[in-house]
């Protein structure tokens, strides 16, 4: 038998690494598609969690984030 806890925590999708880095600094998908140079439809596959965001890409937000420190 399930409870209601955990109906609600089953059905809650897990949010990726890309997408909570991209939140914390205000950037949208787009702006993370020309910050890495990936085309559009794979940024979405990672923030999605549908293939996985490689190490390089997580490098180059906390690279945006460290060169525009004061902004945040």
């Amino acid at each position: 038998m399930t409870t209601q806890s955990d109906k609600k925590t089953r059905n809650r999708t897990p949010q990726t690494t890309l997408a909570k880095q991209a939140r914390r600094l205000g950037l949208s998908l787009k702006d993370i598609q020309r910050l890495t140079g990936e085309p559009y439809g794979t940024v979405k596959n990672w923030s999605q969690g549908r293939s996985r965001c490689p190490r390089s890409a997580l490098r180059l937000l906390a690279w945006h984030r460290l060169k525009n420190w004061g902004k945040y």
